[in-house]
Order: C-alpha cells, then sequence, then structure tokens
C-alpha cells in the first residue's frame, strides 16, 4: 500500500529506487530478526546496489564539486 501512495505523491526518482532497495531491506530483516546467515553473493549484491543507488544518486553532485 505504501507503494502506491509513493507513486502518486513522491518523484519518478524515489519510486523507481523503492524496488531496489526492497531485496536489501528483507535480506536485513531475516538476518536480523530471523537471525539468518548471509552468503558472501548476497553480500557482494548488496553491496554492489548500493554502490549503483550512491552513484545515481550523488554522481551529478560529485561532478560539480570537481569543477
Amino acid at each position: 500500500m505504501s507503494y502506491y501512495y509513493l507513486i502518486r505523491h513522491a518523484n519518478i526518482q524515489m519510486v523507481g529506487i523503492v524496488p531496489l532497495i526492497t531485496p536489501i531491506f528483507t535480506l536485513s530483516l531475516g538476518s536480523t530478526l530471523n537471525h539468518e546467515t548471509l552468503t558472501n553473493m548476497q553480500l557482494s549484491g548488496i553491496i554492489l546496489i548500493l554502490t549503483g543507488l550512491g552513484v545515481y544518486e550523488y554522481s551529478g553532485k560529485i561532478l560539480w564539486i570537481k569543477k
């Protein structure tokens, strides 16, 4: 239900990021609450997703600073 709220009330960049963050949130909840172990491949995937999101979010700001 909150995803549909975001579609109506948030900008498109925020709505596009939500499906990418959902698996990370789910893995962290499973690891924390259910004491599941994260494999190296899962941790690598989390790092890749967060790196990609960081590049997407901050690349314009970093390029602006270097000018």
